[in-house]
C-alpha cells in the first residue's frame, strides 16, 4: 500500500512540474519562435518538458523494478531501504538510509520471517562477515553470517584485533544502500537520457512535418499559419 501511495504522490508532483516547465518553455519560445509554423513551435515547446519528464519517469520505474528483482533490493518508492548482505541477511533502513537494522530473512516456510540481529550506522562486508558500528555509537560488532554468530566490541581497536590484520573500511549505511544499486541505476539513467533525446527529436520532427498541416488547421481553424513551399 505504501509503495502505491508513494507512486501516486510522485506522479502528482511530476505532473505539476511538467506543467510549470511547459509554461516556462512556451514563454521562452514566444519571442524566439519564427514563422513558418510559429504557433506549432510554441506548442511543441510547451509539450517538450512533459515528454522528457514522462519518459524519464517511465525509465526510472522500469529501472527500479528491474534492479529490485535482480539485485534483491527495495523498489525505491516507499520510505524503506533494503539491501542484501551475505547468507540471507539484509540491512533495512526506515525513513533515513543513514541508520540501519541488520536482519536475517528466513524463507524456509511459506511465510517470510525476519530475525532482528543488530542495528548499524556504518558497516563493511568482508566475505561472509559483516562488521560495523552500532547506531548511537554503542560500540562495534562482528557478524559471521555463516554461523549467525554476533560479537560486540567496545571500541575499534578490539574490532581490528579480531580481524586478523584485515583492513577496516566502514561506510555509512546510506552509502552502502547506494553501492548496492549504483551500477543498474547508472545504466538506467544513461538509457533514459538517450530515450529522451530520441523522443524530443521525433516530437519536433513529426510535429513540424507537413503531414500534420491539415490536422492542425482542423484543430486550430483560426490559425494564421500557411503552408510554405
Amino acid at each position: 500500500m505504501l509503495p502505491f501511495l508513494g507512486l501516486l504522490f510522485w506522479i502528482s508532483i511530476i505532473i505539476v512540474i511538467a506543467l510549470i516547465l511547459g509554461v516556462v518553455a512556451a514563454l521562452i519560445a514566444l519571442p524566439l519562435a519564427k514563422k513558418p509554423k510559429r504557433k506549432r513551435k510554441i506548442l511543441l515547446a510547451f509539450l517538450s518538458p512533459g515528454v522528457a519528464i514522462g519518459i524519464y519517469t517511465i525509465c526510472s520505474v522500469v529501472t527500479m523494478l528491474t534492479t529490485s528483482a535482480l539485485c534483491n533490493v527495495d523498489i525505491g518508492l516507499g520510505d524503506t531501504w533494503i539491501s542484501p548482505l551475505p547468507n540471507d541477511y539484509h540491512i533495512y533502513s526506515y525513513d533515513l538510509p543513514g541508520n540501519g537494522q541488520i536482519d536475517k530473512m528466513d524463507t524456509s516456510d511459506s511465510i517470510t520471517t525476519f530475525y532482528e540481529t543488530v542495528s548499524a550506522s556504518k558497516l563493511q562486508v568482508i566475505g561472509d562477515t559483516v562488521i560495523g558500528q552500532q547506531s548511537g555509537n554503542n560500540g562495534y560488532f562482528l557478524l559471521d553470517t555463516r554461523t549467525d554468530s554476533l560479537t560486540v566490541h567496545e571500541n575499534l581497536a578490539q574490532l581490528q584485533a579480531s580481524l586478523n590484520g584485515k583492513k577496516i573500511e566502514l561506510m555509512d549505511t546510506g552509502k552502502y544502500h547506494w553501492q548496492a544499486r549504483r551500477v543498474p541505476y547508472s545504466i538506467g539513467v544513461t538509457i533514459a537520457l538517450c530515450c529522451i533525446a530520441l523522443a524530443l527529436y521525433l516530437l519536433w520532427k513529426i510535429g513540424l512535418s507537413s503531414r500534420w498541416d491539415k490536422l492542425y488547421q482542423l484543430v486550430t481553424p483560426d490559425s494564421q499559419e500557411k503552408k510554405h513551399p
